[in-house]
């Protein structure tokens, strides 16, 4: 409804104060901003790539292989590469000093070179110095550098720029492969599972302190040291430890404090490429492994108590984390990711944002909602119905077998239209989902997969036959209208510009179809060249096309016949699987990561705006197929083995308050009456009944300009229980926000006295009279139903009246279409039950 907006006067006591109003609104939503996200990703060149780094400010100094690469990065991520300096063996670790960075060579006879980047855009190499086989480095107070140099630790003077000099060696026994620094001591791990303790305090005379064997890391890799504590990253199998914690407050007596014992269901840690302190957190870069699946990216920890590491999460990225450097802003860093190169990781919020709720156990492809239910497609086989009411806390209420995995679909008022494999289109009934789902029929194709429903016609993606248009115009009787093969391997699919459909074809790209004839649809463009595209969502002109390997590829498609790939690029980690578009937000859901949220008010130029984990132990599962984001305050995904995920919607705020809100039991019936503040924008309003049944809509009057009011006179009050109410508004095109929710709770009404008496004609056609009789006036329905138990038709609902009532029955649905001959049954719903009788219609 919308209107004028005028103030009315009522109840005093009844009136909502308008910053309570604003609170309630935005209680469910999440500002993704305050989360952690990547902000940019540098494509490395063929053989190119990031292992080591270092930086100062926006510079960043990235090693691989033989290669040294300077770039800087903007305030929103973009990097500009500024020089390359090539080498004649293999770079290992690096230490920025002013304005010389010194690198060490993993090859004999081995390095250290020195390379002025006062001009960051023309370095030099100015010197080096030959040490030995170099295996790990750290810096002490900007003057000392320390090298460990087959089985020894080096000191080495760089306060003269440019001229470096030995100082002390000191025997280890042993090569070391993890160094760190902290108060004057260095901290090594070696390849007999010892940590040793160095005093590095005069760099001339290095002193071992204390060693200790740690018994429990066989092959420790990285080594990361605060607090009196050391934390030692192991590269495991199931039984053993992957992070251990050495008590080094005495550094002649350390001691070992704690574990961090793999989980269950995980395989093996590789690595850990990397161990630091980042943002107060311990990270471990590393490749993990679970009972599903390989993962990629970093192990983060919680050491607040350091003897008793919790890890909060995985983070995965597109390869193992290699290193990480702060950049010009707290909370920024660069991070190394290997042959896949360098991206920018933005923490200044946080930690990623966590799912609202979930419901596991079951292998989830896709789904579809309306506001009270989730319809989820299993590859089990299986449709589910999920009750949403509480996203916290979803439930399954029903499911309907299929007998092939459940791929895509498409919810259109109560029906569902669903992709079973080879099983082909099923088309359901699912306008009562909690008392089952009934089967209109279906239609057998090679392979259906993804489906979009527009007017009378269903478009369905087979990856053997491509774009197939089908006639749903007659749900019992779907029937094929006509096909457009796609090259390669139809997947996900939109409409747009209602005479197009955009379909993925995997490696083929995108294919614009045109579909204004439907029993002759033809191809008129193509854009490939973008990965393995899986999914298109589309905003304003610009398509978005999920494509693992690729991330987010942007479409131009001004015109739809000369389709142009846009330069503007986004990322998820690597396995980008679908996209979905809701007012100024692009979601996405990666199969490693979770659910990636983009700002894409300018849709040619998206912004990272956050990213919410789908599982807290390693990420996803490669799997995420499904992503529906209606209006509401919600995301849902279907997310493999992790089942149905629900996440929190990107905040968006909705100017529009409410004043007054009356909430008025009468016999029988409750009248709800409410004002909109004054100045409040023309909105769009939604009430809902919760309870007593299950949850029901309710029409919405304007008897005067500002002023609205519902009546609901459900039979179902008549027994008496406890109903909720919500008052949901949106601007056009915006979101749903919850202006009011108010509980009644309603005393069991008498039954009164009702008779449902017959029909006649019966058997009938076309038409019949109902009769029933009421002792007097009460809340009721007379509705029609087939034999499968779906209802038909509405003939009478509200406050019914006492004695005799008569009420005509056309044979039609409620869409006013013409039932089929067969047996139906009349149904009186009084508080005192309900009564049925025999109809019989003869066509």
């Amino acid at each position: 409804m919308s209107g004028t907006i005028r103030p009315v006067l009522l109840a005093a006591a009844l009136c909502l104060a308008l910053i309570a109003a604003a609170a309630a609104a935005v209680a469910d939503c999440v500002d993704y901003a305050n989360h952690a996200r990547w902000l940019a990703r540098h494509e490395p060149p063929p053989d190119g790539g990031a292992d080591y780094l270092a930086a100062r400010d926006s510079l960043v100094f990235a090693i691989r292989t033989k290669t040294l690469n300077v770039f800087r990065a903007g305030a929103s991520g973009a990097m500009t590469p500024l020089a390359t300096l090539n080498f004649e063996s293999r770079l290992g670790h690096a230490f920025l000093a002013g304005d010389w960075l010194y690198l060490t060579s993993q090859l004999e006879p081995g390095k250290l070179y020195i390379v002025d980047v006062a001009d960051p855009a023309a370095p030099i190499l100015a010197d080096s110095l030959i040490l030995g086989f170099l295996v790990d480095c750290a810096a002490a107070g900007g003057t000392t550098l320390f090298a460990t140099v087959m089985d020894s630790l080096v000191s080495i003077d760089i306060s003269t720029p440019g001229a470096p000099a030995v100082l002390d060696t000191l025997p280890l026994g042993e090569y070391c492969n993890g160094m760190a620094w902290d108060g004057g001591m260095l901290y090594l791990t070696d390849c007999l599972e010892t940590l040793d303790i160095v005093d590095a305090t005069d760099p001339s005379a290095l002193a071992r302190r204390g060693t200790i064997a740690v018994d429990e890391v066989w092959d420790p890799f990285g080594v990361a040291v605060a607090g009196g504590y050391a934390y030692i990253g192991n590269e495991c199998e199931h039984d053993e430890i992957p992070l251990a914690v050495v008590n080094v407050s005495n550094p002649d007596g350390p001691t070992l404090a704690g574990v961090w014992n793999l989980p269950e269901d995980w395989c093996a840690v590789e690595g850990p490429y990397f161990a630091g302190l980042v943002s107060g957190r311990l990270w471990l870069g590393c490749d993990w492994e679970d009972d599903l699946d390989d993962f990629d990216g970093a192990l983060v920890f919680d050491i607040t108590a350091p003897a008793a590491p919790e890890l909060l999460y995985a983070m995965p990225f597109y390869s193992p984390v290699k290193a990480m450097a702060p950049a010009w802003e707290e909370g920024l860093w660069h991070v190394a990711m290997g042959g896949h190169g360098y991206w920018l990781l933005d923490l200044r919020g946080g930690e990623p944002a966590e799912p609202v709720g979930q419901l596991a156990g079951f292998d989830a492809n896709d789904v579809a909602v309306t506001p009270f239910r989730a319809f989820v497609t299993g590859l089990d086989g299986n449709l589910r119905v999920v009750n949403i009411e509480d996203p916290a806390h979803p439930s399954q209420t029903d499911a309907q077998g299929i007998g092939e995995a459940c791929r895509g679909i498409d919810l259109v008022g109560d029906r569902a239209y669903l992709c079973g494999g080879t099983t082909g289109l099923w088309i359901l009934d699912v306008s009562a989902p909690d008392m089952g789902i009934g089967v209109y029929s279906s239609l057998p194709m090679d392979y259906a997969f993804d489906v979009a429903v527009a007017d009378t016609l269903a478009y369905v993606t087979d990856p053997t036959a491509g774009l197939c248009v089908i006639s749903v115009d007659d749900p019992a009787h779907p029937f094929l209208v006509g096909t457009a093969d796609t090259p390669v391997d139809a997947r996900g699919l939109a409409l747009y510009a209602d005479t197009l459909a955009l379909v993925a074809d995997r490696t083929g790209g995108l294919r614009v179809i045109d579909v204004s004839d439907p029993a002759a649809p033809s191809e008129i463009a193509f854009v490939d060249g973008i990965g393995d595209a899986r999914a298109v969502a589309v905003k304003g002109d610009v398509a978005y096309m999920a494509c693992t390997g690729e991330g987010i590829r942007l479409v131009d498609l001004a015109d739809p016949g000369n389709p142009a790939l846009l330069p503007a690029r986004v990322w998820t980690t690597y396995y980008a699987m679908n996209v979905a578009v809701c007012g100024d937000y692009l979601y996405a859901s990666d199969g490693e990561a979770g659910l990636f949220v983009f700002d894409v008010t300018d849709p040619r130029a998206p912004v990272p705006a956050g990213l919410a984990l789908s599982r807290t132990d390693c990420g996803g599962s490669y799997t995420q197929q499904g992503l529906a984001v209606v209006p509401g305050k919600y995301v849902y995904m279907a997310d493999g083995e992790a089942g149905l995920v629900i996440f929190g919607r990107q905040c968006d705020e909705t100017p529009v308050a409410l004043a007054c809100f009356q909430v008025l039991p009468t016999a029988g019936a409750v009248s709800l009456r409410w004002e909109l503040a004054a100045g409040s924008a023309d909105c769009e309003q939604r009430l809902t009944a919760h309870g007593l049944g299950g949850a029901r809509e309710l029409a919405i009057r304007e008897p005067a300009p500002g002023l609205f009011e519902a009546v609901d006179a459900s039979p179902l009050l008549a027994a008496g229980g406890s109903v909720r109410y919500e008052l949901h508004a949106r601007e056009a095109g915006g979101d749903w926000t919850l202006l009011r929710a108010e509980t009644v709770t309603l005393a069991p009404q008498a039954a009164a006295a009702a008779r449902l008496v017959g029909a006649h004609p019966n058997p009938f056609n076309p038409a019949t009279t109902v009769v029933f009789e009421l002792g007097e006036a009460a809340p009721g329905r007379l509705a029609i139903y087939d034999v499968a138990g779906r209802r038909v038709a509405i003939l009478a609902e509200g406050i019914l009246a006492a004695g005799r009532n008569a009420v005509d029955w056309d044979g039609r649905d409620a869409s006013g279409r013409e039932m089929t001959s067969g047996v139906y049954f009349a149904r009186l719903e009084t508080p005192g039950g309900g009564q049925a009788r025999r109809l019989v219609l003869l066509r």
